[in-house]
């Protein structure tokens, strides 16, 4: 009897391995997967003429289909899988639901007829795998052939940069876009454009490369630049101080414990209640950017419920107010996932409040939007799982 316990506790335990490595295999495959019909996809992006030809319109809503078909494998996979971001980050499962959205976006306007918005609604699709896949002692064997943009137009030179980074072809992506920023900012007058590219540059240093004192030099180097305005050079004088700091800090994400990285993340961000100006955003993009890459991390180690809730907190205020678009843009879902998760807590309360001063600037003054019923029955809904008043 004993050997035959035995016996099925040995054959649960390979089962249960067995089941990993299966998912696993699948989990990679799948992603792969979806990166081969991506690259297919934006042979069509990046060409608007072979786009909007109506003998295409099958295969790009084909293409679409087996992607959201392929994004939903994932999801479901992700429940057995041991990919330990896949598992214990929410922002990957937040980066999947922002992907649904917005491919269904896309089919819709493409079934419409609406070319000019599906095509700028899908030039954003690499945008949500940018935001797992730039992060510290990332893999980097999961590439492929470059697709090259048509346009040469400055948006689709940061569309380039955004699909380097979500393919983690890193060393081409730093190179394109600090070239990029460098071009713009050696103009006459700039647009701004010059610190879009910089910012994507600075992801990769910063959450992926952990390269500060070398980042601080080449922008020091850029400053100077005629293109930038008076603020343009605050904000950079501000981000090189910061990357200085950074650098000489003894602070290390691979060793030090979780105590003393959770306070790091906290010093990085200040008071995360007080509302902010933009510019002071701007400012202290370096600080939330290294904040993101330590608390990404602290997602994946073996830490305490108590601390887990404190991180989902940190990193959705530091969404936030990171003033790259496309991550902010996260921050709802973020914010949202701390409500969800831990009900009732001080922690849902500050989110709910951090949600309702997010969506009351969508929804009035500049965002000049008017509020639905539905919405209003989705802020309520969010208000009382907080325990807000």
């Amino acid at each position: 009897m004993k050997k035959s316990i035995f016996f099925s506790y040995i054959v649960l335990i390979i089962s249960i391995a067995s089941c990993s490595l299966i998912a696993r295999k699948e989990f990679r495959s799948t992603m792969r997967d979806i990166y081969q019909k991506t690259e297919t996809l934006y042979s069509y992006i990046w060409d608007e003429k072979q786009f909007k030809d109506p003998a295409n319109k099958a295969k790009i809503k084909e293409l679409l289909d087996a992607i959201d078909q392929d994004f939903h494998q994932v999801d479901t996979i992700t429940t057995v899988s041991d990919n330990k971001t896949a598992k214990n980050d929410p922002s990957f499962i937040i980066a999947l639901q922002s992907q649904s959205r917005l491919l269904k976006r896309a089919k819709t306007s493409l079934e419409n007829g609406e070319l000019d918005l599906s095509l700028f609604t899908l030039k954003g699709m690499t945008e949500n795998c940018v935001s797992c896949h730039s992060r510290f002692n990332v893999t980097t064997d999961f590439v492929g052939t470059s697709v090259r943009s048509t346009d040469t137009s400055v948006e689709a030179r940061l569309s380039e940069g955004e699909f380097l980074i979500a393919t983690r072809q890193f060393k081409k992506a730093e190179d394109s876009l600090f070239q990029l920023a460098e071009e713009l900012a050696s103009l006459k007058s700039g647009t701004g454009a010059s610190l879009d590219a910089l910012r994507l540059w600075l992801l990769v240093k910063i959450r992926v490369q952990e390269e500060f004192s070398s980042s601080a030099d080449y922008l020091s180097k850029l400053k100077e630049k005629p293109a930038f305005t008076t603020n343009e050079k605050l904000i950079v004088s501000k981000w090189i101080v910061d990357l200085k700091d950074i650098s000489v800090s003894k602070f290390s994400i691979k060793t030090d414990p979780t105590d003393i990285q959770i306070n790091k993340a906290k010093e990085l961000l200040g008071d995360i209640s007080n509302e902010r100006l933009e510019l002071d955003d701007e400012k202290d993009f370096i600080k939330t950017a290294f904040a993101t890459a330590i608390l990404h991390e602290l997602l994946i180690r073996e830490i305490t419920e108590e601390e887990r809730k404190t991180v989902y907190l940190l990193i959705s205020a530091a969404y936030s107010r990171i003033t790259i678009p496309f991550l902010e843009n996260l921050s709802s879902l973020y914010l949202e996932t701390v409500i969800r998760t831990y009900p009732g807590s001080a922690e849902a309360k500050t989110a709910y409040q951090l949600f309702k001063r997010k969506f009351d600037y969508n929804h009035t003054g500049s965002g000049g939007e008017s509020v639905e019923k539905t919405e209003e029955e989705f802020l309520n809904e969010l208000r009382d799982l907080s325990g807000s008043k």
